[in-house]
């Protein structure tokens, strides 16, 4: 899924990997105009993401930032480090809180895990849009399992 909010002054420099997802409000930034009153120059520096990364709600991916596979980041969180495979991050600046494996298993362990529904799959394998038809349906799915 490619649905990410990406600057407008260097897009190009932006480079994200397979099965990507974020959340409404999350920025990845190639460039910042904090030099501009100083010295009349700009920051510019590629931002690379990798496979299998959900990007939180408002999260924000700092220029020159790489973020390894299977990374989870926040909402909220502002990263402004290189991000390691397998983690999970929050915070500002971000930290580490976990693996993505100790993160799945807890969320188990929790029983706050949910099944989607075969269309939902379908929309996520097919980046086809999700209805609110398809969102009715995980829904009603969810809240029937509800513990």
């Amino acid at each position: 899924m490619r649905c990410y909010a990406a600057e407008s002054l260097f897009p190009h420099l932006i480079e994200i990997g397979d099965d990507f997802i974020n959340a409404p409000g999350a920025k990845i930034l190639t460039h910042d105009a904090s030099l501009l009153l100083f010295n009349r120059k700009i920051r510019v520096q590629k931002t690379i993401i990798g496979n299998q990364v959900f990007l939180g709600l408002n999260a924000i991916i700092m220029p020159g930032v790489r973020v390894g596979n299977k990374v989870i980041i926040g909402a909220g969180t502002i990263v402004t480090k290189d991000v390691p495979d397998n983690s999970v991050v929050v915070g500002n600046p971000a930290r580490i809180i976990c693996t993505v494996d100790e993160y799945i298993a807890k969320c188990e362990q929790r029983r706050i895990a949910y099944d989607i529904t075969d269309e939902f799959k379908k929309c996520l394998d097919e980046n086809l849009p999700l209805t609110e038809e398809i969102q009715n349906a995980l829904r009603k799915k969810v809240y029937s399992e509800l513990q």
